[in-house]
Order: structure tokens, then C-alpha cells, then sequence
């Protein structure tokens, strides 16, 4: 007896139900996928976003945190911008030579002091009235740095324009504080056609313009909404610099992704030394 084998195969339309159930589910696949990338890309856009603004973020709330208002150091303050005074070099008074330049023979902490560096020198006076200090401006003419405070500390021998000691308004006493500083303005500049938060060096101690500095970027603008705003102790606005005693900075990103753009922001408090 001989048994017979069906040898019937697929049908056309069993095979185009199998095809189009399997681009069904190819197609979810690739759904899926994409979907996922996209969301990883976005990710680390807003990562790389976040990273990058706190990065300058931090150099600039360094910055912002060691200025005193009350003694002068905001020089100006605007919606998109701050002007500060950045202390650059520290040195202490162990010899003083009088006259119309005069000299001082100071102890360099730190960086030491450079030729047409802006200088404030304690005039401090009465050493029993804190009310009589008084911080006098003067610009480097010249620095001899081969020379010694005490015989065994480094020191530098510094002659100053724009400056007169002497006796009380004018009292420099041995061991007085000098500090030398830059002008920075910190803000939204323009750098090859995107906005970024930099730094501009200007002031007493540069001779013409320098270059802004990126430090974060780029950066998205509002029409209106302020990138710096000041606050008095109270917590109103402050009108003047001197009043100001915490300082909101407002940043807003952008980062191109394919499909679209990634927008973020970050919003810091500063609370300036007083």
C-alpha cells in the first residue's frame, strides 16, 4: 500500500498576510528606535546644555561672590551685562618712601604686580577709627623686583602716579593692605554670529580694547527678559550699585538636534561679599 504526501505550499494571499504582519512589526521596531534615539539625543543635548552653562556659570559666580558693592567693586550693572572690579594681586606694606611718586616696598601674596596696574593702598589713619579708612587709587609707574622685605621675603619695590601719603587723610602705615585689580564686564556678546555669556577686560589697567572671552554658549535671547537682575538687602530692586546685595542671573540655552531644538535654562542666585 503506498501513502501519498500533500505537497500543497503557501497560498498568495497567506504569504501577503505574512509579509505585511512582518513590515508591521519591522515598522514598530523602527518606530521604537527612533523614537528612543531621538529621546537620547535630546538627552544629551540638554546634558551637554546644562554642563556647559554651569561650567561658565561657575567662573562667573566666583567672580561675583568676592566683590564688595559697598566698597566700589560694581562698577555697573544693566539688564544683559555687569561691569566688576576683580582683585589680581595682594601685597603688604613693609617700607614707604614718600614725595610726589611714591614708593613702597611691599610683600607680593600670590601673582605679583605688574607695570600701570590699578592699585588701592589703605590709608587707614587714626588704627582706632574704622570710620577714618580710607582706600586710595593709584596706578604702577614702575616695579623693581630684586629686592627683599625684612631681608628674606620676596618683595617688590612699586612707585605709584595719582597717589600722595602723608599725614592724616594720608597715612600708608607699614603692614596696610594693596590690592591691584582689572575691570571685567561680564554679559551677552555677539561671537561669530550667536549670543554667548563672556568676558570683556576694560578698564583703568588695559590700554585699548580686548577681545571678548566665551564662557558659555550659545545662548537664547528673550525679547524682555533680563539676564541680570539686583536686589537691595530688603529685597527690592536695587537702583544703585552700592545697594546691591544679591544678584539673579537668568540663563537660557539652545542646542540644535535633528528634528528640532532643545531650549533649557538655568536661573542663580549670587550673594556678593559686603
Amino acid at each position: 500500500m503506498k501513502c501519498r504526501t500533500s505537497s500543497r505550499g503557501f497560498t498568495l494571499v497567506e504569504l501577503l498576510i505574512v509579509t505585511l504582519l512582518g513590515s508591521l512589526v519591522i515598522m514598530s521596531t523602527l518606530t521604537i528606535l527612533v523614537s528612543n534615539q531621538q529621546t537620547l539625543t535630546a538627552a544629551s543635548a540638554k546634558i551637554q546644555g546644562q554642563r556647559t552653562l554651569r561650567s561658565g556659570l561657575g567662573i562667573l559666580a566666583g567672580e561675583l561672590r568676592e566683590i564688595s558693592p559697598a566698597t566700589g567693586d560694581l562698577i555697573a550693572m544693566g539688564d544683559d551685562s555687569v561691569e566688576v572690579r576683580v582683585t589680581r594681586s595682594f601685597g603688604l606694606v613693609c617700607a614707604i618712601s614718600g614725595g610726589g611718586n611714591p614708593q613702597f616696598t611691599v610683600k607680593t601674596v600670590g601673582d605679583p604686580f605688574a607695570r600701570n596696574d590699578s592699585i588701592f593702598i589703605l590709608a587707614a589713619n587714626d588704627p582706632l577709627d574704622l570710620d577714618d579708612d580710607v582706600w586710595k587709587l593709584g596706578i604702577v609707574a614702575s616695579i623693581v623686583s630684586t629686592t627683599t622685605c625684612n631681608g628674606s621675603d620676596t618683595a617688590q619695590v612699586i612707585t605709584l602716579n595719582g597717589i600722595t601719603v602723608g599725614p592724616p587723610p594720608d597715612l600708608v602705615s607699614v603692614g596696610a593692605p594693596v590690592r591691584s585689580f582689572l575691570h571685567y564686564t561680564y554679559g551677552l556678546f555677539i561671537i561669530d554670529g550667536e549670543t554667548f555669556l563672556a568676558r570683556e577686560l576694560s578698564g583703568l589697567a588695559v590700554t585699548g580694547s580686548s577681545a571678548s572671552a566665551a564662557m558659555a554658549g550659545p545662548l537664547r535671547l528673550v525679547a524682555g527678559a533680563p539676564t541680570f537682575t539686583y536686589w537691595d538687602p530688603s529685597g527690592t530692586a536695587a537702583i544703585v550699585p552700592s545697594q546691591v546685595a544679591r544678584i539673579r542671573l537668568v540663563l537660557r540655552t539652545t542646542s540644535e538636534i535633528p528634528g528640532g531644538v532643545i531650549q533649557d535654562s538655568i536661573v542663580m542666585d549670587i550673594h556678593p561679599r559686603n
